[in-house]
């Protein structure tokens, strides 16, 4: 069992990514759509910003 994974270790890092990765960016991929749809709406190029911002914080 171990062996197949590459090691237990790696794979148990490999799979809390996948699912914090799957998860949260079905999630973000959503709200980005959204907040640029009103940014666009808005014709305001700081919202890009934010919403990039928004990224860093959050898998920080």
């Amino acid at each position: 069992m171990e062996s197949a994974f590459g090691g237990e270790k790696e794979f148990s890092i490999d799979l809390f990514y996948f699912l914090i990765l799957h998860n949260n960016g079905i999630f973000m991929m959503g709200t980005r759509r959204f907040i640029k749809k009103n940014a666009m709406r808005k014709n305001n190029k700081d919202n890009d910003m934010e919403v990039n911002s928004q990224y860093v914080q959050y898998f920080n």
